[in-house]
């Protein structure tokens, strides 16, 4: 076949959607979306906000992922005049100035904890990169209603809940590969995240590494050495982390000092609340400790589990302070009064209120024997 000849055929591969399997380790990716698949991700990226501009019962703003690479899309929530929530979103897809059939997305708000939830979650918006290939960007959108704070900047909360996935030679075998936008720049760099499997459920499975680390499968490890714009391309390479995988995850855990730690036969009392607690200590002269939680907080799971159960915790309180957890959905009142934004946060008070520290964030064994030294 001629070179000329060739060209053609594969003009004509190309026009039909079938294309030569790709050399060992390079990967040709799928946009995805979770509703059109039929299966979502077991875990989101961070989110990001879209400002609001108040219009009487409406609510304006404008979505942009990629700066530079992609129009402004226009959007609106609207209030319902009857019920006074929000539960309708329009999104001029087509950047036509107007809102038609397909653009306008109508859910039912729900309370929770005393705030109101209106979530969007099948919203696609589509993206395009070199000005002729349209990519599927899969998200979801939140606007949360509290009455407790009428004076709130609006904002509408989204993530991404799509990703890329496809398949790539490694060592002989076809293995799967996912690519997903953890920092929602709508491009796939080294921020962002990816895993391989074996299976292509495999991939679904929360073990994901950020773009610029390896990745280990069957004892081997690869890295990405280099990823598509788009996220429709990747190139897979072994790699020599010079330790063993067993090695790594022993070097990698930050909280093996924490795991090891010994264990308190007797666990700490907990208050039943806070005013309890203030009241126990009112009549002892000891300390509060306040753990500010959330039952969606992994890192509070991870300090119940390691730290509020160990024995050198245990005994640093036992005879100077009294134990209390506060819920951040339950108990939204003290979270306000405490101003507390973040979690865990955990607060030292004396026995008449008043604070006398307070820490951000998960605190290891060593760490939490020091802060609930008395001052």
């Amino acid at each position: 076949m001629t070179t000329l000849g060739m060209y053609l055929h594969l003009v004509l591969l190309l026009q039909q959607g079938v294309l030569p399997p790709p050399a060992p380790g390079v990967a040709r990716m799928t946009a995805r979306v979770p509703v059109a698949q039929g299966e979502h991700l077991d875990w989101f990226p961070s989110s990001s906000e879209i400002a609001l501009v108040p219009s009487g019962a409406t609510l304006r703003g404008t979505f942009t992922a990629i700066p530079g690479s992609m129009r402004s899309i226009k959007l609106e929530l609207h209030r319902n005049a009857a019920t006074g929530r929000i539960d309708t979103l329009k999104v001029d897809h087509n950047h036509n100035g107007s809102f038609e059939v397909g653009e306008v997305y109508t859910v039912k708000p729900r309370l929770e904890s005393g705030v109101w939830w209106t979530s969007f979650d099948d919203v696609t918006f589509h993206y395009v990169y070199d000005r002729s290939r349209s990519v599927p960007y899969a998200t979801q959108l939140w606007f949360v209603d509290d009455p407790d704070e009428p004076d709130a900047k609006p904002v509408l909360h989204w993530t991404r809940t799509g990703w890329n996935e496809g398949r790539v030679e490694l060592d002989g075998k076809l293995r799967w590969i996912q690519l997903t936008d953890n920092n929602l720049n709508g491009i796939f760099d080294r921020g962002d995240c990816w895993i391989l499997g074996n299976e292509r459920a495999d991939i679904f499975k929360v073990v994901l590494r950020k773009t610029n680390d390896h990745f280990w499968l069957d004892g081997k490890a690869y890295i990405l050495k280099s990823i598509g714009e788009s996220g429709r391309s990747a190139v897979v390479e072994p790699f020599n982390p010079g330790m063993t995988q067993a090695e790594e995850r022993i070097k990698r855990d930050s909280f093996r000092q924490d795991r090891v730690a010994e264990r308190s036969a007797v666990p700490i009392k907990w208050a039943a609340s806070l005013d309890v607690a203030m009241k126990e200590a009112a009549a002892s002269g000891k300390q509060i400790l306040v753990d500010f939680t959330a039952t969606w907080c992994g890192p509070c799971k991870t300090m119940d589990e390691l730290v509020f159960s160990s024995k050198a915790v245990v005994d640093a309180g036992a005879q100077n302070t009294v134990f209390v957890k506060v819920d951040a959905d339950a108990q939204r009142d003290i979270i306000k009064k405490y101003k507390v934004g973040a979690y865990p946060t955990l607060v030292v008070l004396d026995a008449s209120g008043k604070e006398l520290k307070r820490a951000l964030g998960y605190q290891s064994i060593r760490e939490m024997v020091d802060f609930l030294k008395a001052e």
